[in-house]
């Protein structure tokens, strides 16, 4: 399935990062045992150069690929996508054409089960205001003793159980805690003890301490936690969304925390990136941010590499790859 008349696949790598994806993925290809006439990789050396090759490209390692590219690429059979969440990147053009869609989902797993954890352990052991105490050159023990938790017992909440929430759920396990999680079809998962389907998400939040999001970004997850999902939310339970900033109904969140309806919320993601200097969610002392940092990880490209090879070879077999993404579900 190389193409027409044996002509090998032109893949055309368009990322540009601090490291270098093309060399690895270029490495990564050549340990393998696929021809290496059956495929000719480019670098794209920007957005102009990717323009210019657009028309003989077959398939496009990208992190976005424009609307307008499309009717210009008339070889063009894939795109595959270095990242995991998808939402931002399947316009309607894309969606509608024949062009195979991957993601690199899977890949991130570890790490932003790990960030969510840091951030749970953050709160659990009053390191979030320990660390403020710092900054202001003051001991205030008490201050943090008595906002300090023990993580076995209490009950974690993972919503979507996917790579990451499964992640997530292995670590909450580590800990002792009990863990609850929600996904689309119910039935056992390793790790969760207790499975629901989407119906359940109102037990789900009632019951837990941490709350973890892990769900893709979709028109039926949009805005999923308002103000009915928070005030279902035990006062005492933390919000840690590692997955897509407007899952949560930002007003709604701003509000939850200032009344405390909920203890606090870790945040890794918001509904506008970058989050604006003078946002009041720096002024809340419930709160943890990072700037949309917990899939990133030293071993990123490597993984990145070794996915796209095995979907490489299930494509050239004429086979499903593995993280085909679903273009109506938008995962």
């Amino acid at each position: 399935m190389a193409g027409e008349k044996d002509e090998p696949l032109n893949i055309v790598v368009a990322l540009s990062h601090d490291a270098d994806p093309y060399s690895t993925l270029r490495d990564a290809l050549a340990a393998t045992d696929i021809p290496a006439n059956s495929y000719r990789l480019m670098r794209s050396l920007g957005k102009k150069d990717f323009e210019d090759k657009i028309g003989d490209v077959d398939v496009a390692i990208v992190w976005h690929f424009a609307p307008e590219l499309l009717r210009r690429a008339k070889r063009l059979r894939w795109v595959h996508f270095a990242m995991a969440g998808v939402d931002d990147a399947l316009h309607p053009a894309l969606v509608e054409s024949p062009v195979l869609v991957t993601s690199s989902v899977g890949i991130h797993g570890g790490p932003v089960a790990e960030h969510a954890f840091a951030m749970i352990l953050a709160f659990a052991r009053g390191l979030a205001l320990a660390f403020a105490n710092q900054h202001e050159r003051r001991w205030a023990r008490l201050n943090v003793v008595y906002n300090i938790l023990e993580l076995r017992g209490l009950t974690l909440g993972v919503v979507g159980l996917g790579h990451i929430g499964r992640a997530v759920a292995s670590l909450g396990k580590a800990f002792g805690m009990h863990v609850v999680g929600v996904n689309r079809h119910g039935g056992e998962v390793e790790n969760v003890d207790e499975v629901l389907t989407p119906d359940g998400l109102p037990k789900l939040l009632s019951r837990a301490d941490f709350v973890v999001l892990c769900v893709p970004l979709t028109d039926e997850t949009r805005g999923m936690i308002g103000v009915d999902e928070f005030r279902l939310m035990k006062d005492s339970a933390y919000l840690i969304n590692v997955a897509r900033g407007p899952l949560v109904r930002g007003d709604t969140l701003l509000e939850a925390l200032r009344h405390r309806w909920i203890a606090g919320a870790g945040l890794d993601v918001f509904e506008t990136e970058p989050l604006s200097p003078d946002h009041p969610l720096y002024n809340l002392d419930n709160v943890i941010i990072s700037p949309h940092v917990a899939g990133v990880t030293p071993h990123y490209w490597e993984r990145m590499a070794r996915l796209f090879v095995d979907n490489f070879k299930k494509f050239l077999a004429g086979e499903e790859p593995e993280t085909k993404v679903d273009k109506e579900r938008g995962y």
